[in-house]
C-alpha cells in the first residue's frame, strides 16, 4: 500500500518539494520571534541534529516563556500538518521515481515514525503544563537524530539512485 501510494503520487514530487520548501520557510520565520533560541548551548529540540540532554530541553522550555511557547505550538502544527507530510511523501515518490528498491521506500515511513515521537513531545511539552520525563526527552532526542540521521541516508539513496537510472542503458527498464 506505501509502495503503490508512492508510485501514483510520482507525477506530484514537486507540488511536494514546493509544499515543503514553503512550510520550511514559514516554520523558520516563526523560530526567529520565539525570544530564546539557544539556551546553555542548546538548539530548538527538534532542531538539534546531534541531539539534546534533558536538562537542555527542559531549560529551553522554560526560557522561551508562554510567548514562546504559543509560536512554538503553531510551528508544531505547521511541522505535524504540513512539513512531516510533504517531505515523506515527496522521499518517498523520488525513490520510486528513481528505481530504488521497493523496501527502501520503507525508510522514508521509519523517518515519519521518528519525527512523529519527536514532535509530540515537543508540541505536548509547550502546550500545557506537562513536564516530560528525563525518559520520553532521551527518547525524543534519539528520535531527533535517527530523524536526521534517516534524512540524510534517503538523500544519499536518492543521488545514488539517481545517478544510477542516469546512466542505465537506453532501452532498459527499470526494475519493479
Amino acid at each position: 500500500m506505501i509502495l503503490s501510494t508512492f508510485s501514483r503520487l510520482e507525477p506530484y514530487r514537486l507540488h511536494f518539494f514546493t509544499a515543503f520548501m514553503l512550510s520550511s520557510a514559514v516554520f523558520t520565520w516563526r523560530m526567529q520571534q520565539i525570544p530564546v533560541h539557544i539556551v546553555d548551548g542548546a538548539l530548538a529540540p527538534d532542531a538539534a541534529i546531534t541531539g539534546y540532554s534533558p536538562q537542555q530541553a527542559l531549560n529551553w522550555y522554560d526560557a522561551i516563556g508562554d510567548q514562546g511557547r504559543s509560536v512554538y505550538f503553531q510551528m508544531f502544527l505547521i511541522d505535524l500538518f504540513v512539513v512531516m507530510p510533504s517531505y515523506v511523501l515527496m522521499l518517498g515518490a523520488q525513490l520510486v521515481a528513481t528505481g530504488c528498491p521497493g523496501v527502501l521506500c520503507y525508510l522514508v515511513v521509519a523517518i515519519a515514525c521518528f519525527d512523529l515521537i519527536e514532535s509530540l513531545t515537543t508540541g505536548c511539552a509547550v502546550i500545557g503544563e506537562w513536564r516530560p520525563s528525563e525518559v520520553h526527552l532521551l527518547v525524543a532526542s534519539a528520535a531527533t537524530q535517527f530523524k536526521f540521521a534517516g534524512i540524510g541516508l534517503t538523500l544519499f539513496l536518492v543521488a545514488v539512485y539517481s545517478a544510477l537510472s542516469y546512466y542505465r542503458p537506453v532501452g532498459k527498464e527499470k526494475d519493479s
